[in-house]
């Protein structure tokens, strides 16, 4: 945290033989619009970016195999970022709350993307990802695993007002949708299981949803701030609820079966429920 918090500093030169920056190096160094990384530059550490709020371009250097958890986060000026095709691991929150980013490709050479990567992009239309990957794929700008089976990243800026879940997914994945706020719908295959930590955070426009019977649990903050929700059915089937599910929901009515797990959930929270008979 060398230089953490050096609000005025502007410009930075880097040894060229610089290796690795450590986390949490130029943390907050709000002025600074642009670096130039050294190209023997491996491993670029924890938040060592982070809040850099004026940095408006990144190209990663060749070298650079790993980027660690929330390297970008905050920098709510980067509009470009250059991944290069050595980089193996993208760590969770790299890109948080970079809200002037609209595009990313993602090399083939990727082979771990950390929880939430963009969250907070509320400029991010599109995510590309090179055919030859063998671990991630991008369908129409939406970020999924390989075979389709895990919804990584609906990109929060897109205008399209509903969205059919591919049936191959079984997992949502934490802060996929979050902050989605053109979506008035999603539609969930029955083929999914789990719908993941602020799953549908801030989806402000979202009016009805209806969990399948194939989940069975909704973890925390899931539909956190959904001010327009109005309609929920949630099935027998759901057995787990995370904290502050429907927190912020105040116009939601869940349909659900008297006796269930939803309805103790929703006796207990207050929330206003009606009963379903199957």
């Amino acid at each position: 945290r060398a230089f953490e918090n050096c609000a005025s500093l502007s410009s930075i030169k880097l040894p060229s033989g610089m290796s690795e920056i450590y986390g949490g190096v130029f943390n907050s160094c709000k002025a600074l619009k642009e670096i130039e990384l050294p190209q023997k530059l491996t491993i670029l550490g924890e938040s060592s970016f982070a809040d850099c709020i004026s940095l408006e371009k990144v190209v990663i250097p060749e070298g650079v195999t790993k980027i660690d958890d929330m390297v970008f986060n905050g920098c709510l000026g980067l509009k470009d970022v250059e991944l290069n095709q050595n980089l193996t691991k993208i760590g969770k929150n790299v890109f948080k709350d970079c809200s002037e980013l609209s595009s990313v490709f993602i090399p083939a050479s990727v082979g771990s993307i950390g929880i939430s990567p963009f969250r907070g992009c509320s400029s991010l239309v599109e995510i590309k990802v090179d055919p030859k990957n063998k671990n991630f794929k991008s369908v129409d700008s939406v970020l999924f695993n390989k075979n389709k089976s895990l919804l990584i990243c609906y990109p929060s800026c897109r205008k399209e007002e509903s969205y059919d879940i591919p049936d191959s997914v079984t997992a949502i994945s934490d802060w996929s949708f979050c902050e989605c706020t053109s979506l008035k719908s999603v539609q969930i295959p029955d083929s999914v299981t789990a719908i993941g930590e602020g799953a549908f955070y801030k989806c402000s426009s979202l009016e009805e949803i209806i969990i399948p019977e194939s989940v069975t649990k909704i973890d925390d903050i899931a539909f956190r701030g959904c001010e327009n929700l109005k309609k929920m059915v949630i099935p027998e089937s759901v057995k787990e609820f995370g904290w502050g599910v429907l927190n912020g929901c105040e116009n939601v009515v869940v349909v659900c079966k008297e006796g269930s797990a939803a309805a103790a959930y929703c006796d207990k929270k207050n929330v206003k429920r009606v009963s379903c008979e199957s």
